[in-house]
């Protein structure tokens, strides 16, 4: 199936979570916040976060500062 991950299409397998897809992309799991749909998703739920076709993925790295 397909998802959108930052404006570019992405295939990955059904029942992918989102986890799934951050390794998958070769990212690391640290440092990043995700949001499907417009929705943050916490990290905390990235293992059990189901994609479904055609999810607008949005990933971001994660600054510190102030």
């Amino acid at each position: 199936m397909q998802v959108i991950v930052n404006d570019e299409p992405v295939t990955v397998s059904p029942h992918t979570h989102l986890a799934d897809l951050i390794t998958q992309l070769e990212l690391p799991s640290q440092g990043i916040a995700a949001a499907v749909n417009q929705q943050v998703v916490n990290r905390q739920r990235w293992d059990d976060y189901a994609l479904q076709a055609n999810d607008s993925i949005t990933l971001f790295s994660v600054v510190a500062g102030g």
